[in-house]
């Protein structure tokens, strides 16, 4: 289909799965170039890695003069785009990513699809982690960057490829969700939640993507599913080929409770083995059984596949330590607010009474509207003291539909909970730093760079010791 003339421009190149597809066009051969509106750590930092040729801001001047040029239009970008709209005018052949990873790469491999609404990007890194730990040389495509291996894309030779199946939609021209582009072998489904409120309407039309999801994988295929959630059970029972249930009390797969302090995963054919995970928070307990049962569902070495569990170090930015001496301070690329309630749970079982500070960036689709007024109380209600950013793209936003931070605000206070929302980063940095206090742990929030404002709470920090 394409020759190694063809130079690909990836209108959009600093979201993750974009970048990591940069990466894997490299390895195949192609010309690889590509533009954003902003590019920062740690997807800038890959792409130099890789001497990917990235430009910003977008301009007509970035298209490559090459007569072999395909553009990969990224999700995140619209009509009105300027160089979406000169490669249109210039009639040149556009694919979306999904598009591109299905024909180039994944009809010729056996997928393993890791979906879900939460914990995709640990799932997906311990399952691609977990195979290399029993010899396998799988390729994979991740939405975030494991620390085990530096970058977040890879061919691999073994037929598996492993790759984040994400529900959001796949292009300005294609709002279906990605991952029914992704030709499924294997498909691990981890839980259905509503997210995504500017392409889904309700919870019932994330249902039915995941829904059309399952049909797609093949009669010889595998189907790996969280019994405990049950909208996942419930889309699980259309599914044609074998499956395997997990969970941490019931299902095919689940942890076996006794007295004794070891942990154990207890199998269908009922063997048992003790494991140390490496992760704290039972989500994380979830996503290492999911990587259990597919595990024992494909055949691999279950000695292996429990040792990789102790020695998985996890994903940047998902729980991460940027900062430890009295203090603790963590950046987190949580947005949603059952994602950060299970962060913050795992962060109290793991530091027992010690104060929490949380810094929120409302950004995501989802997190600058009101859909989830409620629930963010109930998140934040695990926090000693809250400070809530300016609303990304607030412009954007019809009035009726945006989060009210001000009520947030009053609704935590009226749960012992001291919050601020502040009119921009450097309030916020000015008030952390007069409150934070020897022995706190500090936890960033933010699907974004979060104007920087971690990297100078951390050189403060330095600073002073």
């Amino acid at each position: 289909m394409f020759n190694k003339d063809t130079c690909f421009h990836l209108i959009g190149i600093a979201g993750t799965a974009m970048a990591g597809v940069a990466l894997l066009l490299k390895e195949l051969g192609y010309q690889v170039q590509g533009s954003d509106s902003d590019i920062y750590p740690p997807m800038s930092t890959l792409l130099e890695e890789n001497e990917i040729p990235c430009m910003m801001p977008f301009s007509i001047h970035n298209l490559p003069k090459n007569d072999k040029v395909v553009v990969i239009v990224g999700n995140a970008i619209s009509r009105g785009n300027v160089e979406l709209e000169t490669a249109l005018n210039l009639r040149l052949p556009i694919f979306s990513m999904p598009e591109i990873i299905r024909f180039l790469i994944l009809m010729r491999r056996e997928p393993i699809v890791v979906t879900g609404t939460h914990g995709k990007t640990t799932t997906t890194s311990l399952m691609t982690y977990t195979m290399k730990h029993c010899h396998r040389n799988v390729g994979y495509l991740i939405g975030g960057i494991p620390k085990d291996f530096q970058k977040n894309a890879y061919l691999g030779l073994d037929p598996i490829f492993v790759i984040e199946g994400d529900e959001y939609d796949t292009a300005y021209f294609d709002k279906r969700s990605k991952f029914l582009h992704y030709v499924p072998k294997i498909v691990i489904l981890l839980n259905i939640e509503f997210d995504h409120s500017d392409i889904f309407q309700n919870i019932d039309e994330i249902e039915r993507s995941f829904y059309r999801l399952i049909l797609t994988i093949p009669e010889n295929g595998l189907l790996i599913y969280f019994e405990e959630d049950e909208r996942v059970s419930k889309v699980a029972q259309f599914a044609r080929c074998k499956k395997i249930s997990f969970g941490l009390e019931n299902g095919d797969v689940h942890l076996f409770k006794d007295n004794s302090t070891e942990s154990k995963i207890v199998f269908p054919d009922g063997r048992m083995y003790s494991y140390q995970l490496s992760l704290t928070g039972k989500h994380n307990l979830c996503n290492m059984l999911a990587v259990a049962t597919t595990a024992f569902g494909i055949g691999l070495d279950m000695d292996l596949v429990i040792q990789s569990f102790q020695t998985f170090r996890g994903v940047i930015r998902r729980m991460d330590v940027i900062y430890q001496n009295d203090m603790i301070v963590i950046d987190d690329f949580g947005h949603h607010p059952t994602a950060i309630m299970k962060t913050l749970e795992g962060i109290k079982q793991k530091y027992p009474n010690r104060r929490i500070l949380v810094a929120f960036d409302p950004r995501s689709n989802t997190s600058v509207r009101k859909f989830f007024q409620k629930e963010w109380v109930k998140t934040f209600a695990l926090a000693d003291r809250v400070w809530i950013n300016q609303l990304h793209r607030l412009e954007k936003i019809p009035i009726q539909e945006r989060l009210d931070r001000e009520q947030l605000v009053h609704d935590l206070k009226c749960i012992n909970v001291e919050a601020t929302a502040v009119e921009n980063s450097d309030q916020m940095l000015n008030e952390m730093l007069e409150t934070v206090c020897k022995d706190d742990i500090v936890v960033f929030f933010s699907n974004g760079s979060f104007q920087g404002i971690k990297e100078k709470f951390v050189q403060y920090l330095k600073s002073k010791n």
